[in-house]
């Protein structure tokens, strides 16, 4: 008897390692791939609806010389990107701090603009949570601002583009409705007449990872008026 109760203890002391451990390698949904997607679905709305003076390009061969073009395959799988590109001008965060990381979205089945890598807010090191938005910051004045955006799964997602002047004023907003194929062929342009220092790219889909590649940026204007 003295024995059996000795063994007890042992026994589920066991059962808890290896239940630790089974939840340990447990992959779990990062915003982007994983055996175990939470129940998607759509937030309320855009965070703004279309505004401002400026116009909605899909057309790249529009944006102007002198382009600066940040595609993150200088990046391995993982590493943060916020302040990676800052010598070239531009810095990308996210409301709630958290790392806003290259990922390798071709190693889950998905195609990009220009492989392998991409920008997500995905769950990982640095990001206990999903991100439905990048905010990218500039460090000289900004008229034309071009990207590609992926991970769409459904063509009821809007992606939002909210463009902000040197002092956080805004400066108008572009909306744009996906082919919902997750991968990264959606390219979304803006073009202000009016200066802007900062862009908040986002979309409508709570626990979905916001992914871009190619993020293309010129000081200079284009000569075009008005919205979509």
């Amino acid at each position: 008897m003295n024995s059996f109760r000795r063994t007890l203890p042992v026994l589920a002391l066991a059962i808890g390692v290896g239940v630790a451990l089974a939840g340990a390698s447990r992959i779990e949904w990062d915003g982007v791939t994983g055996p175990d997607p939470p129940q998607l679905q759509a937030l309320e709305s855009p965070a703004v609806e279309p505004s401002g003076t400026i116009a909605l390009l899909t057309d790249p061969s529009v944006i102007p010389g002198a382009t600066v073009t940040i595609d993150f395959d200088d990046a391995a799988h993982h590493d943060p990107v916020n302040i990676r590109y800052e010598d070239f001008g531009i810095r990308f965060s996210r409301d709630d701090g958290c790392c806003i990381h290259a990922y390798h979205v071709c190693s889950c089945g998905y195609k990009t603009s220009s492989p392998p890598m991409m920008a997500c807010t995905t769950r990982g090191p640095g990001s206990p949570y999903i991100g439905n938005h990048i905010i990218m910051e500039f460090d000289r004045d900004v008229h034309v601002l071009g990207l590609t955006v992926g991970n769409d799964r459904s063509t009821s997602m809007i992606f939002t583009v909210e463009l902000f002047d040197a002092a956080g004023d805004p400066v108008g907003t572009v909306w744009y409705t996906p082919n919902g194929n997750n991968d990264a062929d959606d390219w979304i342009g803006v073009s202000s007449l009016v200066a802007f220092r900062e862009a908040r790219v986002s979309h409508t889909w709570y626990g979905v990872a916001m992914c871009v590649d190619d993020v293309s940026f010129s000081t200079r204007a284009l000569i075009t008026r008005g919205t979509r």
